[in-house]
């Protein structure tokens, strides 16, 4: 009998063995996989100008483009780190049982069913990362072919690390009753509590600070302009700053250019903090009815919102008008002639300027923008530099400050 026994141990202990062997390999695939990817998060988004990563395969399978976009963290901190942690604590609790008979270790002792926890910690990774598919396949359009390894890790780890004897929730009921048990003593109790402070210090900080999240603070920055509705800074009339002032900006935009509104409120922001500047907005519409670079249909209403933008400069209320046109994109000349009553304009007067006066002065508008080089919206030029796309306001507002703009003096403002 005692023989038996001493086979069944032997049995049980090879089967452990052979078990966290084959769980620790796969962890530490995970973790190279996760440093991999930590490694291209950060020179995406920190290292201008980098050469692509070796997965960086086509249009649809980047790497580097998944890890450029605000999915690719959250509360502030990369997946991929995460990811470090994860596989770098299952390979640490892999070896738990062996570590709590060291003296100085015996408080591990609390960790009582490894193969449970670490199934736990897998079943929640997969989920996690099924929800990730979809955000690459729904949201992001593209896919990161490493991420995917990670999954299969997990997917994998999952199958190594279950009891076949017990049901998946016992195994998550295992865990969290031995959490419950761990934290009823007093001495981990505080240890929990203390981790958790810090843990959420370190997240509201991160997640607050951008400190490794420069994609998402620049989405905020956007997304704070792109989802303002009307006119915020008290813009009227047909001029837009100093016409004396030496920093001169020469804003293209289109009407129907989805980013164009956004960088048209950040200017306008800028003219009422900034003194020495001096806004010009031209209409340059993408589209091939008035646009003779644009040879195929493109923007096809722009040119009509753009000699409406023009008549009510008329009556003095072009800036009225270029805002309800950025913020309610009307489908109808009789929605626009609802938005011009909506700016004060005569419409009447708006008709017969639109069909009278407006079609030569869009097209010198465009022919300025086709002689300097103008081939997108927006666009604008500083002092005769160019600039295309949309930047961070901060950096908008330090680049006309650069040109020779002055922060106003707020003391004198608020008199």
């Amino acid at each position: 009998m005692e023989n038996i026994n001493d086979v069944r141990t032997a049995e049980t202990q090879k089967i452990k063995f052979g078990k966290t062997f084959w769980l620790v390999l796969w962890a530490l695939i995970g973790l190279g996989l996760s440093i991999k990817l930590s490694v291209i998060y950060f020179t995406v988004n920190f290292v201008p100008d980098a050469a692509p990563s070796f997965c960086v395969i086509n249009d649809t399978i980047d790497c580097d483009a998944v890890a450029g976009t605000i999915f690719s963290q959250f509360l502030g901190i990369p997946l991929a780190l995460y990811g470090v942690f994860l596989y770098s604590f299952i390979t640490f609790m892999c070896f738990v049982d062996k570590l709590q008979n060291i003296k100085w270790l015996s408080f591990l002792k609390v960790f009582k069913n490894k193969y449970s926890y670490i199934f736990t910690l897998y079943l929640i990774s997969f989920t996690i990362s099924m929800i990730l598919t979809f955000v690459q396949f729904n949201l992001i359009k593209k896919f990161c072919i490493l991420c995917f390894i990670t999954y299969l890790v997990d997917f994998v780890s999952l199958f190594i690390a279950k009891d076949y004897k017990q049901s998946l929730i016992y195994e998550v009921k295992t865990s969290v009753i031995d959490f419950i048990d761990a934290v009823k003593q007093k001495g981990y109790l505080i240890a929990f509590v203390v981790v958790m402070i810090c843990a959420s210090g370190v997240l509201a900080f991160t997640k607050f600070s951008y400190i490794f999240t420069p994609q998402v603070k620049q989405y905020d920055a956007y997304n704070y302009f792109q989802k303002m509705k009307g006119n915020h800074y008290n813009i009227h009339g047909n001029v837009l700053g100093n016409p004396d002032a030496e920093v001169v900006v020469y804003e293209y935009s289109d009407f129907e250019c989805p980013i164009c509104p956004i960088m048209n409120r950040m200017l306008q922001k800028a003219s009422t903090e900034l003194d020495n500047l001096y806004i010009i907005h031209y209409n340059y519409p993408l589209d091939m009815s008035c646009n003779p670079l644009i040879t195929k249909p493109f923007h096809q209403n722009s040119c009509v919102y753009a000699r409406f933008a023009i008549a009510a400069k008329y009556q003095n209320k072009y800036w009225e008008m270029i805002n309800l046109l950025f913020d309610k994109k009307p489908k109808t000349n009789k929605d626009m002639y609802k938005l011009a009553v909506k700016a004060g304009v005569d419409p009447a007067q708006l008709a017969n300027d639109f069909l009278y006066k407006t079609e030569k002065e869009l097209k010198e508008e465009i022919m300025s923008g086709i002689a300097r080089k103008i081939n997108a919206t927006p666009t604008i030029l500083v002092n005769n530099t160019i600039h295309t796309g949309v930047m961070p306001y901060e950096d908008l507002k330090q680049l006309l400050i650069d040109a020779g703009a002055r922060p106003k003096d707020k003391s004198s403002k608020e008199k």
